[in-house]
């Protein structure tokens, strides 16, 4: 159930982030970020409702997605703000590793052998289907480049696994619906951050992208989340981490585009990787 639950989640990270990256071209990550929270609140909220919430636990839930929401949301707008990389993409694929290893020391899970077997082919397939075909030089010799997108993927990955102990403690739908609150404050800090309130007016043929990109993103996380109620952070996130491995595969069946190898391998390392943590 879990795995299903967390291959949905991929699926739409997949479409979410074709969106997200036409989006960017024009306005800052926060433009997105803002329509995110828009949908998180009413879709969240409902779906919250929906599983059940205790009102008594609201507070406790609050102060878990808000710290959940500022590591996953937050930061990661502000390092996809620090500029267009060839690294970038690669190294904040790798958030299931910190996610992995946070789930392991901080939340007490287990993992086989064979699992850990999986769960690293998965990650390692991952990562090798978002290389891109040349690195900038400037890129790689720039610590900062590579610092930014470091903080990124350790920061998804503590959210994931703060997540996943608020579920566990707490309930899902009382966190669920605290953690669409709490982007509130988020946003409006990475707005202000941004300066694009300022001049912000609404247009659907500009910013249809940030808009499509950010429901589907809301629905997707909604997954996430889900899937976390019914298994292991540890095992979850790595597949819903996958989703470069969908974009490689969409792009070759619609856009007919070519497959480096690295693309075979690093898709049939993923492929090999899902499955047996679904079986194992």
């Amino acid at each position: 159930m879990a795995i299903f639950l967390a291959i949905i989640a991929s699926i739409n990270f997949a479409f979410s982030s074709i969106f997200m990256k036409k989006s960017f071209r024009d306005f800052t990550p926060a433009v997105s970020l803002g329509f995110f929270t828009f949908f998180v609140i009413i879709v969240w909220s409902l779906t919250g409702l929906g599983f059940g919430i205790t009102i008594s636990d609201f507070p406790k839930a609050f102060a878990y997605g808000l710290i959940g929401a500022t590591f996953a949301q937050g930061v990661y707008i502000y390092v996809l703000s620090k500029g267009e990389l060839s690294i970038t993409s690669t190294i904040l694929a790798s958030y299931p590793i910190y996610t992995v290893i946070s789930s392991l020391l901080l939340l007490g899970e287990s993992i086989t052998a064979f699992q850990a077997l999986f769960i690293g082919l998965n990650i390692l397939g991952t990562l090798v289907v978002s290389l891109p075909q040349k690195f900038s030089k400037q890129d790689l010799g720039n610590f900062s480049y590579i610092l930014w997108p470091i903080l990124g993927a350790i920061s998804v990955g503590l959210s994931d696994t703060v997540s996943k102990n608020a579920i566990d403690t707490i309930d899902l739908g009382t966190y669920l619906f605290a953690l669409a609150w709490a982007h509130i404050p988020v946003t409006v800090f990475g707005l202000f951050l941004s300066k694009e309130y300022k001049a912000f007016k609404f247009k659907w043929s500009e910013h249809k992208f940030s808009v499509l990109g950010a429901s589907i993103l809301c629905v997707g996380t909604l997954f996430l989340y889900i899937s976390f109620n019914y298994g292991q952070a540890s095992l979850v996130a790595p597949v819903t981490a996958s989703y470069p491995v969908l974009i490689v595969v969409l792009s070759f069946m619609f856009l007919k585009e070519k497959l480096a190898l690295k693309d075979l391998i690093g898709l049939t390392m993923a492929i090999i990787g899902v499955i047996g943590i679904s079986l194992v």
